[in-house]
Formats: C-alpha cells, sequence, structure tokens
C-alpha cells in the first residue's frame, strides 16, 4: 500500500481551456497511429482464458515518447496520455498521483531508457501463459473468486505494481532494465528491474486481491487505514503470504532478500519476535527505508519473515489445498498472532 496524495493533473501553460482541449484532442489524434502496431490495446490471452492483459496506456506512452523525440512539446504530450487514461491508470493516478511536468522530468532525467520502453509490451506479452496460469490457480483457492484484469502503465516511478478489486496495475518502468539499459555511469538503473520480477508482481498483487475477496474490503484494509495496526507483524503475515504463495505457483521470489534471510532464518525471527508487535514506522528497515543501525541488510527482510510463516504452516498442513485458503483469511490482530505463535514452534 502506498501513502496516496490528493490526485492532481498538470495544466498546459499559457493557452485559455478551450485552445487547450484543441490542442490535446489533436495530439490524442497524432498519438494513436503511433501507437498502431505494438500490440492490441487489450486482449486475452491466446489460450483462451478470459484474463484481459490491458496495453491501452503502455502503447500510448511509448507513442507519446515517440512523439516527443521527434519533436513534439513533452508536457502537452504527456497532458494527453494523462488525459486519455484507461480505468487502470486512472485508478493508478488516485494512489500514486502524477502531473504531465512530473513525467517529462522523470523522461528527461534518463530519455533512452524511456525510449527501450518500447519493446516492453512483445517481451511481457511472452510473460502472459504464465501469469494466466498462476492466476487461473490463485482463482481455484477460492471458487468464485475474479481477479480482474492486468493493466500495464507508465506512471513516475513511484512503485512498482498495486491492486484494486477491478485488477492488478503494473507500472512498467520499473521493470524495463536489460544489459543494454544499464547507466554507463553507475551500472545500473536504481529505480528498475528486469522482467523476471513484474511476473513476481503481477502474481503477488493478485494473491492480494484473492486475500480482498476472502476477506471483504473492509477487513482487508483494516491494517491501513489504523496507524496502531500497522505493526511488524501484520504486515508481515499480509506480505509474506502473498510472496509464498507466489513463489508456490511460479518458483521465482526476489532473490537477493532470500539469499541473505535463508541461512539467517533463525536469527532474523530471534531479533524479529520481541518487536513485532510495534509499528512498521517505530522501526525502519523491516517494511520502509534502512535500519537505523545502518546494516546493510536488503530490502523489506520483513517479507521474508511472513514469507517463511507461509511456508512453515502450509508445508506442515495435512491438506495444502485448505492451509492456502486459510492463509488467505488473516486479518485480525488475533489471527496474526496466531501464525506467528504456529511459526514459533518450529524453534521450540
Amino acid at each position: 500500500m502506498g501513502d496516496p496524495v490528493s490526485p492532481h493533473r498538470g495544466m498546459i501553460s499559457n493557452r485559455s481551456a478551450a485552445t487547450a482541449l484543441s490542442r490535446r484532442a489533436i495530439l490524442a489524434g497524432m498519438l494513436a497511429p503511433l501507437a498502431g502496431g505494438i500490440l492490441p490495446a487489450h486482449h486475452a490471452p491466446a489460450q483462451s482464458a478470459p484474463r484481459r492483459f490491458v496495453y491501452d496506456d503502455l502503447n500510448r506512452y511509448i507513442a507519446a515518447v515517440r512523439a516527443i523525440n521527434g519533436g513534439a512539446a513533452p508536457a502537452a504530450v504527456l497532458q494527453a496520455y494523462l488525459d486519455g487514461a484507461s480505468d487502470g491508470l486512472k485508478t493508478w493516478l488516485t494512489i500514486y498521483p502524477a502531473t504531465a511536468d512530473e513525467l517529462a522530468s522523470e523522461l528527461g532525467l534518463d530519455p533512452a531508457y524511456h525510449a527501450s520502453l518500447a519493446s516492453s509490451p512483445r517481451r511481457i506479452a511472452a510473460l502472459e501463459p504464465e501469469i494466466s496460469r498462476a492466476y487461473a490457480r490463485l482463482e481455484a483457492i477460492v471458487p468464485g473468486a475474479d481477479l480482474g484484469d492486468v493493466y500495464f502503465l507508465v506512471g513516475k516511478g513511484s512503485a512498482g505494481g498495486t491492486a484494486r478489486p477491478q485488477g492488478t496495475f503494473v507500472a512498467v518502468e520499473m521493470f524495463g532494465r536489460t544489459d543494454q539499459t544499464l547507466s554507463p555511469e553507475t551500472g545500473t538503473r536504481p529505480a528498475s528491474y528486469g522482467l523476471n520480477e513484474l511476473v513476481q508482481v503481477v502474481v503477488h498483487e493478485g494473491v492480494h486481491n484473492l486475500q480482498r475477496h476472502v476477506q471483504g474490503e473492509p477487513n482487508f484494509i483494516s491494517i491501513y487505514v489504523n496507524p496502531e495496526r500497522m505493526t511488524l507483524l501484520n504486515f508481515a503475515v499480509r506480505e509474506g503470504v502473498a510472496d509464498y504463495v507466489t513463489h508456490h505457483l511460479t518458483g521465482r521470489w526476489f532473490e537477493p532478500r532470500h539469499a541473505f534471510a535463508e541461512p539467517r532464518e533463525a536469527e532474523i525471527w530471534t531479533e524479529f519476535r520481541p518487536i513485532m508487535t510495534e509499528t512498521i514506522m517505530a522501526r525502519p528497515g523491516w517494511f520502509t527505508g534502512r535500519f537505523a543501525d545502518g546494516r546493510g541488510w536488503p530490502i523489506q527482510v520483513g517479507y521474508f519473515v511472513g514469507f517463511k510463516m507461509a511456508e512453515h504452516i502450509h508445508r506442515n498442513a495435512a491438506d495444502g489445498s485448505a492451509a492456502l485458503f486459510e492463509l488467505m483469511s488473516p486479518h485480525t490482530d488475533a489471527q496474526f498472532r496466531a501464525v506467528a505463535d504456529r511459526y514459533a514452534q518450529k524453534f521450540a
């Protein structure tokens, strides 16, 4: 979950409202043919699953970058991109607001990288079967569940993905790194990952939507709207379950975190257990920011703690399918604590 800010839109300066609207209409018409031939705006995967993969916003952003590289005014073209937002991008902007000027600034920081995103629809499409299989298996855990569509868009680098009842939203600018896009100055682009992480994020967010379906929206969001309930334990279970189920279905996980933490599982639990009822804000490093003592642990080690809790419960269950359903359910402090108590038995 992010820290929402009131959404706002950038305006084209020094133009009347009528002129601005006319300009946007012209730009929208200019972007449409440029986007042609990238990928259909939205389509179901070839193997007939009802999942829709929606590329409208990503295609329009790619066309916008091409127009800008051809001499068009960045702020105007990117305002047209925002004004033509799909339902997915509209939802994204309520969570992670962005203006045309902010998008233009991001583009200006690394124009070659953003231009390279033109190859991403084709590369993502190759991953659709894997995502579809994982989503179908998720929905089978809770018959009647509908995880919605998957929307690909470009934001301002605020987050990689999120989920809402209508589907999953993925900010593709966070997943475009390749050997060809590495910065010659630093050898990396810190704000981006590769496509391997994109699959993991899409499925992880799908698990969150399944949790929503099981718990009901008020229960699901209850740990985010009450600061006192934003505890290390509650977040560990919520996020760790999503990471574990993603790994169970796809074999994927965040390799740097697990490579570090797997041989240190008992040590990490020994440190986590006494402080797990404190809030994530009071204990940076586990989920947000960096540890106050400057240790070089990977980011969000709290996800690993919750992953191991879910793994322990699932692997020791008499009925693995029932255990997966059960792991979707915790939303009260007592339920989160019960998960931790069962995990603690591993070290008794």
